[in-house]
């Protein structure tokens, strides 16, 4: 099974401990699934000790733009197109996942900040989570919080 995983954050601040977070996970899982093949999809590689494995490989999209309309490009044009080059047959995301893939997804919610701290964001930042959250927490088939 190759199992996708979308290691963009969705917040913009903690950033440093979100990859504690996925680290901590997926270092475990990694480790207990050998037979599975896992992708890490991000701007950069990961770090180098969650990509050491032989059932680990890194994919990098280059950096997704800050502003909404760029995200959204990013999210359902250029991710879907290297799930569909991998075989994805799973994909984990933090918060906002593509729209426009069949693929199951597991959406990861671990941080609501756009609701209970709106005046961090720009009125178009607050518009995109308030809108692709939503829709990605009612496309997936899991949700983690």
């Amino acid at each position: 099974m190759v199992i996708a995983i979308n290691t963009q954050i969705t917040s913009l601040h903690g950033g440093e401990e979100r990859h504690h977070f996925i680290f901590e996970i997926f270092s475990r899982t990694i480790q207990s699934h050998p037979e599975d093949t896992f992708v890490f999809i991000g701007e950069t590689a990961p770090d180098r000790l969650l990509a050491s494995g032989s059932n680990v490989k890194v994919a990098t999209l280059g950096p997704r733009r800050q502003n909404a309309a760029m995200r959204y490009l990013w999210l359902n044009l250029r991710l879907p197109s290297l799930l569909k080059k991998l075989q994805a047959d799973v994909l984990i995301s933090f918060g906002v996942g593509p729209h426009v893939i069949s693929l199951p997804q597991l959406v990861i919610v671990d941080n609501l900040d756009y609701i209970f701290q709106p005046f961090l964001f720009t009125r178009t930042e607050l518009l995109f989570f308030k809108t692709f959250v939503f829709r990605s927490l009612k496309k997936a088939r899991a949700i983690v919080t």
